[in-house]
């Protein structure tokens, strides 16, 4: 506290001077009196020049270290995108890899990308002249069923996906594989019909296509069961499932020829 109360009177002190040096007071002071404070005048001058420049050095350096920060800034979201832009090309890169890698015969397939998305429907670039038709089934790059082909164009195709709420699709569960159909409810999930109380099934259990109804082939990848209940009323169990697929994630699917 003592040091800052000298530190305040020095600076007050010298700013006094300088002010007295620099105005019309010194013309009216004695030769005596002004020959005193002269010193402390020419004293006051100089450690106001310092000041200034440490002020403006303050300034320039404030300056400097700001548009270094932005500098840097720009130079960070520049690396972010370009590591983003990797990343999508390494996923592509990936997915192609599954793509061919697959024990399904590529005669059997014809391989399309995705074009656009309405809710639980999307479009893909293949139609017609490439060999797609209606009711032909739809697999994502892990062989996961996406769902099936509704209409036809020339060079497209629409796709209807089986978690939207107008797919039905015969199931079996794969922990004991009792017989089930399962209807999409929206939103990526679906929910298991007529699973019978006795079912073994759980939480994780697999769903496969089980051939039933001449449109999906057997064995098929449909998703896993997140939740499950016993109904009284119906002596049934009803489950919910997540598509194994993620139709909202995916840019390239398969077409199986039937």
């Amino acid at each position: 506290m003592k040091a800052r109360t000298l530190l305040y009177s020095l600076l007050a002190g010298t700013v006094l001077v300088v002010f007295i040096g620099h105005s019309d007071i010194a013309d009216n002071v004695g030769g005596i009196g002004y020959l005193a404070i002269k010193p402390l005048v020419k004293g006051g001058n100089a450690i106001a020049g310092r000041l200034a420049e440490g002020f403006v050095g303050c300034f320039a350096n404030a300056r400097y270290l700001l548009e270094t920060n932005r500098q840097l800034r720009r130079q960070n979201e520049a690396l972010q995108t370009a590591l983003i832009m990797y990343e999508v090309a390494y996923l592509d890169n990936i997915n192609l890899r599954k793509m061919m890698d697959l024990s399904i015969p590529a005669k059997a397939t014809i391989y399309t990308t995705v074009v656009g998305r309405d809710g639980q429907v999307m479009y893909i670039d293949k139609g017609y002249e490439k060999g797609v038709r209606a009711d032909q089934v739809v697999v994502s790059s892990e062989g996961a069923v996406v769902g099936r082909v509704i209409a036809v164009y020339p060079t497209g195709a629409k796709v209807m996906g089986v978690t939207d709420e107008r797919s039905y699709v015969g199931a079996i569960v794969s922990k004991d594989r009792h017989p089930c159909v399962m209807h999409g409810t929206g939103e990526g999930k679906a929910e298991l019909l007529y699973l019978p109380i006795e079912s073994t099934a759980a939480a994780g259990s697999g769903v496969l296509t089980s051939g039933i109804g001449g449109i999906y082939p057997h064995g098929l990848m449909l998703g896993r069961i997140v939740s499950i209940a016993e109904d009284k009323h119906t002596m049934m169990k009803r489950a919910v499932v997540a598509s194994a697929s993620r139709p909202e994630l995916l840019k390239e699917v398969m077409v199986l020829r039937r």
